[in-house]
C-alpha cells in the first residue's frame, strides 16, 4: 500500500551559553533588514543569519567582548544523514557547503527566533528554528516525511565553529593551540 503519511521527529539541542537569569519577551531586540537578520538578549547574545555564506548558518556574538565578535559560526545544519528501512547505509541529504555556491535559505524572524524551511528529496520537509534564550541558544530541528519511503534513522548535526580572531598568528616552528574564553555575563 502506497498512501502518503506524515511523520514529526524534532530534534532538540540546546548550547548553554552561561547566564542564569530569565528576561521577559519585551527584553529582546531584532534587526530586520534585507541583508541581515539578528536577535539580541538582554545580556547582549546576539545570533545573527551569516550572509556571506548560501547555506543556512549563524554568527552567535557577545557584546562588550572584543573576541566575541563573530566568535561562533553555527552551521545549521552541517549535514543530515538518514537510513532507510531495512538497510544499513547511510544517506546524505544535504551537506553544507561554505561561499555563495547555491541558492540562499528564506529565514524570518518571530520573537526571540530565527528560523528557515527546506524540502529534502524525496519529500522530506525540513524546519530549523533558533532561538536567542535568556540562558542559551535552543536548536530545533524537525522533519516530515511526505514520501513513501520509511526511514529506520535521520541524523542532523549542528556543527558551531569557534573562529580565532583575525589579529592571531602562528609561526610553522611553533605548536599551534588555542585557548579561547568568551563571557557571556
Amino acid at each position: 500500500m502506497n498512501r502518503p503519511r506524515s511523520c514529526v521527529l524534532g530534534m532538540w539541542l540546546a548550547l548553554a551559553v552561561g547566564c542564569t537569569h530569565t528576561a521577559p519577551s519585551s527584553a529582546y531586540s531584532s534587526q530586520r533588514t534585507a541583508q541581515s537578520l539578528s536577535v539580541t538578549n538582554a545580556s547582549g547574545v546576539t545570533i545573527r543569519v551569516a550572509t556571506e555564506h548560501s547555506d543556512p548558518s549563524l554568527w552567535l556574538n557577545v557584546s562588550d567582548e572584543p573576541s566575541g565578535q563573530d566568535a561562533v559560526l553555527v552551521l545549521l545544519p552541517e549535514h543530515v544523514t538518514v537510513r532507510r528501512r531495512g538497510t544499513n547505509e547511510a544517506e546524505h541529504l544535504y551537506l553544507w557547503r561554505p561561499d555563495q555556491s547555491g541558492s540562499r535559505s528564506s529565514w524570518t524572524h518571530v520573537r526571540n527566533t530565527l528560523q528557515y524551511e527546506k524540502e529534502f528529496a524525496p519529500g522530506i520537509h525540513f524546519l530549523a528554528q533558533v532561538s536567542l534564550e535568556p540562558d542559551g541558544v535552543l536548536y530545533h530541528y524537525e522533519f516530515v516525511n511526505q514520501s513513501d519511503i520509511d526511514f529506520d534513522s535521520v541524523q542532523a548535526i549542528t556543527d558551531p565553529r569557534m573562529i580565532p580572531p583575525s589579529s592571531m598568528t602562528f609561526d610553522s616552528n611553533e605548536p599551534m593551540s588555542t585557548a579561547r574564553r568568551v563571557s557571556f555575563c
